[in-house]
């Protein structure tokens, strides 16, 4: 018996849609016939009300020294790129290339699967090999242009099925290069002063946006069993260092120390790698720099327990050798470490040369050299030379210990001599004038020993220096020891 009419309509019509579909979802297996939403932005950082949106059916444009659009400026603007779509099961090669950088993330992860940010990769293919599920897949490309000409380019193909067709109308070179993992500088948004600029996360693999981003000195802080702010957890988070310094032409050691993980960027390459749980050991890097501008990057990762992280960057400085010495006594001396939970081996008597290692409290070390006003002595960890501050280190039979170096230039993060030692009831931030209104320059943990250099008129803040720097905490939970006179303390803020 022959169908109704509107039944056979019906089957025709559903006939027609599967078809259709079946078209659709095989011509996107090489990214053909995907429409995407554009986020067009008058800023550089995807932030504020889009000046429009619209549908572009790719995203393969060479706009030069032009505008993407009315009211958008022909440099610092930046593009959002999205589409949900249909791919078949397989492996593909996603490839963009940019000027100037983009993120590409697939399917909402944790870090962008493709990111030219921190590692600039203008008018190179960047590509990556993701394995897919057959299924609906969520691509997003955020594109950010800086000045010059504006281009971005993307495209990709199953690489079981699909010939690898380059990418057409794309600027030269045309040259795979490894993705670059690291994330994008971002404006600073909240207080603090320095050269670098801080991106704290938190979690310990820089998910989502920072929880906070500063300015600071530099990399290098003790925050003891604390956290780096109140919104930042004291244990697994993660931080981000970067800064743009000028520097001479000439050879440069750098040293970085942290418990737990650190990476260190130089120029965009990977120089340190140590992305794991705590250790003891220093890693030191030696390396050629041309005169100029160049970019530095420190990752860090705080697991559990203590943590810190020593940073630093130096040009190494040939020093004159000594004249021999004529009947050297021998030493016979050792020296106990008397304070705080670690202590600064500097390569050089001077506190603001480059930390090759520290020492923990209680331990004993060699003592193979002094300077000449014993300001600071030498001695050696495990093979390791180095100089530490005579205040922080108990010295046996110090008769015996042959000078080597001349006095010490004063320097003025060395702490002045007053004698007396306080141990905070409590973590304390430490920081730049007597005031909670002062930058945080770090962290005192409680019951960490650390030495009075001054104190406020008022006697409500205290001066002290923890072997690294100076700074100041409140004195109500430092409290002297029993018989110390407040007046017995310089003025010194």
């Amino acid at each position: 018996m022959p169908f109704p009419q509107t039944a056979r309509t019906f089957r025709l019509l559903l006939s027609i849609v599967i078809i259709a579909l079946f078209v659709t979802l095989q011509s996107v297996s090489a990214s053909g016939g995907v429409v995407w939403t554009g986020t067009y932005y008058n800023n550089e950082f995807l932030t504020g009300s889009p000046t429009f949106v619209r549908s572009d059916s790719s995203v393969a444009f060479n706009w030069g020294s032009n505008s993407p659009g009315n009211g958008i400026n022909a440099d610092k603007f930046s593009v959002r790129w999205t589409t949900d779509t249909y791919f078949e099961a397989g492996t593909y090669r996603f490839s963009v290339v940019a000027d100037d950088n983009v993120y590409l993330r697939v399917d909402y992860p944790a870090q962008a699967q493709i990111n030219t940010f921190s590692n600039p990769a203008v008018g190179f293919y960047v590509n990556v090999d993701l394995p897919l599920t057959a299924g609906i897949h969520h691509i997003q490309l955020d594109y950010q242009e800086l000045m010059g000409d504006a281009n971005v380019f993307l495209t990709w193909e199953n690489l079981g099925t699909d010939a690898l067709v380059p990418i057409t109308n794309a600027p030269s070179p045309i040259t795979y290069v490894p993705a670059p993992v690291v994330e994008a500088p971002l404006p600073v948004t909240s207080g603090g002063s320095g050269s670098w600029t801080a991106q704290y996360y938190g979690n310990i693999d820089f998910y989502g946006s920072p929880l906070l981003i500063v300015a600071e000195p530099g990399p290098s802080h003790n925050w003891g069993s604390g956290s780096p702010a109140v919104n930042i957890p004291a244990d697994n988070f993660s931080a981000r260092w970067l800064s743009f310094p000028t520097l001479a032409a000439g050879t440069y050691r750098v040293n970085a120390r942290a418990d737990d993980g650190i990476r260190v960027y130089i120029d965009g390459v990977l120089s340190i790698n140590e992305w794991h749980a705590a250790s003891e050991k220093t890693y030191t890097i030696v390396l050629s720099l041309t005169a100029g501008q160049h970019s530095l990057q420190v990752d860090y990762y705080e697991a559990s327990g203590l943590a810190y992280l020593d940073f630093s960057i130096a040009p190494i400085v040939d020093v004159p050798a000594l004249a021999p010495v004529v009947n050297q006594p021998v030493s016979l001396a050792t020296g106990r470490v008397n304070t705080g939970e670690r202590l600064n081996v500097r390569s050089e008597p001077d506190a603001s040369a480059p930390i090759l290692v520290k020492i923990r409290r209680t331990h004993t070390y060699p003592i193979i050299g002094r300077n000449s006003d014993n300001s600071w002595w030498q001695i050696n960890v495990d093979g390791t030379i180095g100089w530490v501050y005579w205040r922080y280190i108990d010295v046996t039979s110090p008769q015996t210990v042959p000078v080597v170096r001349g006095a010490a230039v004063p320097s003025v993060s060395q702490a002045p001599v007053t004698g007396i030692i306080v141990r905070p009831t409590t973590n304390l931030n430490m920081r730049s004038v007597p005031s909670t209104g002062g930058a945080i320059i770090g962290r005192v943990p409680k019951d960490n020993q650390v030495s009075v250099v001054g104190r406020n008129a008022s006697g409500t803040w205290l001066q002290i220096n923890d072997g690294r720097s100076t700074g100041w905490i409140s004195a109500q939970f430092a409290p002297l020891p029993s018989g110390t006179s407040v007046a017995s303390i310089p003025v010194t803020g």
